[in-house]
């Protein structure tokens, strides 16, 4: 494919027929929105516009300011969206382009770069010039004047081929550096397989529930491992222009599947200072792995911090989650007053019991929360934890037998060895 054709294939190029070329007295050629850019224009200016006007509708008998700044924001930006589609605009000439107030000379422009916005670098280093290309209609003559600059992705791809097959790394030959980087790209290929199958089982159809969540914790130190032990092969921050695989799509897929997979299992936690412990360390640990690999101050503030605080997480729910399956101690129950529930089922006020000495509110299944009613009692079932943390799980006392009962904290204790949701399955 030459350059042209990769141009206007990341390009969405509207074409207009028979477009003359630039003279020679050089009469600048304007292109004004295509269909697309039109069609997006009008969809923003119109919600812009139509969100106004609704809080106006609604809210019109109301006299607080932040609503009234609000309708008048939304209104301000439809405006500006209407003005900016009727006068956007690109103006050609044979050494000049011009794209809003900002104009560069062809022979300043350093080249061209094509990612979601097409992109002229200038010589100097300044700001780059950012064009919509897809918005605007498109013609022979500007095809040819953007084509003809240096791509520079092109340029930079090259270089980071060379680079890989000359690092010592990777092998001690040329062949072996280029087999080397492709047996990487296949083993990462092979985790983000391994990595989508198993979000899916743990989305959809999460039994056993145990294998389920082991598979999920073990995928992002999987990559980890891979990532600190393969020589320089993989990549973990995504950067332009890097052509090693990127493993950070399995690490972050398994620590979001997981959290929603736990989040269907309705216990809590009591003693959460050792859970978050770990999960700090962690992320700790992680942060100053990463900061290593760091080249750019956004890489530094950004991209580590997030990430570290992922794998904190991670760390804490993996922890938690094996605080419960593992759990196999006997357990306690306690009869709770039920104070309220929510009108969507999904938490209940309880009476103080056990390690809570006061009134407060806790989030229940959805199912369980409908069979709940203010003034009967819940039955919930404080476990110790396979790790030292302890652990509950709440339901409707009246779908369980009742044993002989004793007294514990101002509620009626029990001695039972199973969860009522059956937490650990």
């Amino acid at each position: 494919m030459t350059s042209r054709e990769r141009a206007r294939s990341l390009r969405r190029v509207h074409r207009v027929p028979k477009a003359p070329s630039v003279g020679g007295d050089d009469t600048p050629r304007i292109y004004r929105l295509n269909g697309i850019g039109i069609a997006v224009m009008t969809f923003s200016a119109t919600g812009a516009l139509g969100l106004g006007v609704f809080l106006g509708v609604v809210f019109r008998q109301s006299d607080e300011e932040y609503l009234w700044a609000a309708r008048l924001l939304f209104i301000f930006i439809g405006v500006c969206v209407v003005w900016w589609a009727m006068t956007a605009k690109l103006v050609l000439t044979r050494d000049t382009i011009q794209s809003g107030r900002r104009t560069l000379a062809r022979a300043s422009i350093r080249g061209r770069r094509s990612r979601q916005q097409l992109i002229l670098e200038p010589n100097d280093g300044s700001k780059a010039l950012k064009i919509d290309a897809s918005w605007f209609a498109w013609d022979d003559v500007l095809d040819h004047w953007i084509s003809s600059l240096p791509d520079l992705d092109a340029q930079d791809h090259d270089a980071a081929v060379a680079a890989l097959l000359a690092s010592p790394q990777f092998g001690e030959s040329e062949s072996a550096r280029e087999a080397s980087w492709r047996e990487a790209i296949v083993v990462t290929r092979v985790l983000n397989v391994a990595t989508v199958a198993i979000c899916v089982w743990a989305l959809f159809w999460p039994v056993p529930y145990p294998a389920v969540t082991f598979c999920l914790s073990l995928l992002p130190f999987v990559a980890l491992g891979l990532w600190t032990l393969g020589g320089g092969r993989y990549a973990f921050l995504e950067r332009h222009g890097d052509l090693r695989p990127l493993l950070s799509i399995s690490f972050l897929g398994a620590i979001l599947a997981l959290m929603l997979t736990m989040m269907r299992r309705h216990f809590g936690v009591v003693d959460l200072a050792l859970l978050a412990a770990l999960g700090i360390a962690a992320g700790l640990a992680l942060a100053l792995l990463l900061l290593r690999e760091a080249k750019t101050w956004r890489e530094r503030l950004l991209l580590v911090p997030a990430m570290a605080c992922l794998f904190a997480l991670h760390v804490s729910l993996t922890a938690a989650n094996a605080n419960t399956v593992l759990d196999t101690q006997p357990s306690q129950s306690f009869r709770v007053a039920v104070l309220r529930v929510s009108p969507n089922d999904t938490s209940a006020r309880l009476a103080p019991w056990g390690p809570f000495r006061t009134a407060d509110n806790f989030a229940v299944a959805r199912h369980v929360g409908a069979r709940l009613r203010s003034g009967r009692t819940a039955r919930v079932v404080l476990h110790p934890g396979a790790f030292g943390g302890r652990w509950y799980a709440i339901d409707d006392w009246s779908a369980h037998s009742a044993p002989s009962a004793g007294t514990a904290g101002g509620a009626a204790l029990y001695d039972d060895g199973r969860c009522p949701d059956d937490t650990r399955r």
